[in-house]
């Protein structure tokens, strides 16, 4: 048998060599011909199948050492997933697999060896037995291991994705969903009410879905744990574990109906109101000399040097008797209203800040000038919001504003620039409601009551005449904010939608005899006058029709209609 073999194997020689000598005899031929993209194609093949001629030495090197090759004699076909039982007549002495990815084998006995497929394709089982009478002392058993898919398998698919399918339509009426299995993927497709049941849905498939699953051979660790996976055969007295891989991937090609989009409109209405009242009384005598013979400072109106936050003073017996009397009342009202308008996608968040940024000097690093720098702080309405649909109509918003005011009052001074203080009023919530409802997310109701009194001991206390020995002050001041939210569903405008006018479409600049002779700030005719390039009414007119020459392209739906 040996002998046989190697003279198959040189007849396969042979043969290699007569393919490569018709192969280099094509490419010199087209060479010749002048024909250079044959030859590309040809000249790398011919450099892989191009053998050197086998010379005596050679020939006798090989048979010196090579007593001939071993190739497969017999085939084992394998459903994938089923094994299948070799039964011995006597115990193999080694087994052999290279690719543990096609199949794996387990020896259940001395004399049975169980084989399964693991993935399609193809690999070679090798089995060594003593046999006295060869030359070696052995015989090799050689399989062509073919492995091929269970037919049944995706009709069985199939049943158990159907009456998943069933399942979910029962629990979920209200949604149409498709289960289609391709390859080793799971495409989801049709409808959902919303968002949430999109994922309640994907979560009860990834849970009840059958898994398309492969044995993975690995070893172990130290520990006892699963390790990399590893491809190496085991002898038969070798650990052997194998291990569970999921190829099922699920596509989620649901799509919620309606619009997708959310408009958050926000409402801020602020009233400030403060009062402050104050009374007080100073007067002092004095005699010829100038200087005060009797006086009463207690209000803290008049000083010997001279009169201070006094709005009625008085000057009896030519200077000698000098009165300052301060009796003030202070109103203060201040309205905010803000109505700021946001849009976004279900699920996405958007932020939006309507007002300004005020410098504020902080200290950095070393500059030509310093460890000065400057820090702008934002005031105004600032408003983050992140809206979820969760039924068709009822929206989840996670919000957060900050309303917030500059300040003099509570200002300070920085290195001799004034700097304005801030009063915020801020909040983050979460709340449900349907579109189109409004609810208020945040309010305020604040009261505060102050007085204050300085006064001469006794004197001061008497009623009626208390009042000329003494300054009594007292403040008041009351806040109201109310913050709304109303989100409502919207979708994009389409070419025809888009409103006529926009906010300053009526307002143009006058021209030269509506400004200068009647005193107009803003024309009556619906046209700008731009008296910047006014000097040209040809050339103006060509300017304005620039845009309609210049820039063209389509226009309309995002998908082409």
């Amino acid at each position: 048998m040996i002998r046989a073999r190697r003279h198959i194997s040189r007849g396969l020689r042979l043969a290699t060599q007569l393919v490569g000598t018709i192969a280099l005899s094509l490419a010199h031929a087209a060479h010749a011909q002048d024909d250079p993209e044959l030859a590309a194609t040809l000249d790398p093949a011919l450099r892989a199948l191009e053998l050197s001629p086998a010379t005596g030495d050679s020939q006798s090197k090989l048979d010196r050492f090579v007593a001939g090759t071993v190739d497969p004699e017999f085939s084992l076909d394998l459903v994938m997933g089923r094994p299948r039982i070799l039964v011995f007549r006597k115990t193999p002495k080694r087994v052999q697999l290279p690719d543990e990815t096609v199949a794996r084998f387990e020896l259940i006995s001395d004399t049975e060896l169980s084989v399964t497929g693991l993935a399609t394709g193809t690999t070679q089982l090798n089995i060594w037995f003593d046999d006295p009478t060869a030359p070696s002392g052995q015989q090799v058993i050689a399989y062509l291991v073919r492995v091929m898919p269970d037919p049944e398998a995706r009709a069985r698919l199939d049943r158990v994705f159907q009456s998943l399918r069933d399942e979910i339509d029962a629990i979920f009426p209200t949604a149409d969903i498709t289960l289609r299995l391709v390859g080793e993927s799971l495409i989801i497709e049709g409808q959902a009410r919303d968002s949430r049941e999109v994922d309640e849905i994907i979560q009860v498939i990834e849970a009840n879905a059958p898994k398309i699953e492969a044995q993975v051979p690995f070893q172990l660790d130290a520990q006892g744990n699963p390790a990399v996976a590893s491809a190496e055969a085991f002898s038969l007295t070798g650990e052997r574990r194998t291990g569970t891989a999921t190829r099922l991937r699920i596509i989620n090609r649901i799509v919620v109906p309606g619009p997708q989009q959310v408009a958050l409109r926000v409402t801020v209405a602020e009233v400030n109101r403060a009062a402050a009242r104050s009374v007080g009384m100073n007067f002092t005598y004095d005699d010829e000399g100038g200087d005060i013979s009797f006086g009463q400072l207690t209000g803290g109106l008049l000083a010997p040097g001279g009169e201070s936050f006094v709005n009625l003073p008085i000057s009896l017996d030519n200077g000698q008797i000098r009165i300052a009397i301060n009796a003030l009342r202070g109103l203060s009202f201040a309205k905010s209203l803000a109505e700021p308008t946001l849009v976004a996608m279900n699920g996405q968040t958007a932020s939006f800040l309507a007002g300004g940024e005020f410098p504020v000097p902080v200290v950095t690093g070393a500059t030509s000038d310093g460890l000065q720098g400057v820090d702008f702080i934002p005031f105004g309405v600032e408003l983050a919001f992140t809206p979820y649909i969760e039924d068709r109509d009822r929206i989840r918003l996670v919000v957060s504003a900050e309303v917030s005011t500059r300040n003099t009052s509570t200002g300070t001074t920085i290195a001799g620039a004034s700097v304005s203080g801030r009063d915020t009023r801020t909040f983050e919530t979460v709340v449900e409601l349907r579109e189109g409802q409004t609810l208020a997310v945040a309010g305020l109701i604040q009261q505060s009551l102050g007085g204050a009194s300085d006064r001469v001991p006794a004197l001061g206390d008497l009623p009626f005449v208390g009042m000329f020995f003494g300054n009594n002050r007292n403040s008041s001041s009351e806040q109201e904010l109310v913050i709304l939210v109303s989100p409502q569903l919207v979708e994009p405008l389409d070419p025809a939608e888009l409103p006529q006018y926009l906010p300053g479409d009526d307002i143009f600049e006058p021209s030269d005899i509506e400004f200068f002779i009647f005193s107009k700030l803003e024309s009556r005719v619906r046209q700008d006058f731009r008296s910047s390039v006014a000097t040209d009414y040809e050339r103006q007119a060509t300017m304005r029709s620039a845009n309609q020459q210049f820039i063209l392209g389509p226009f309309g739906h995002s998908d082409g209609r």
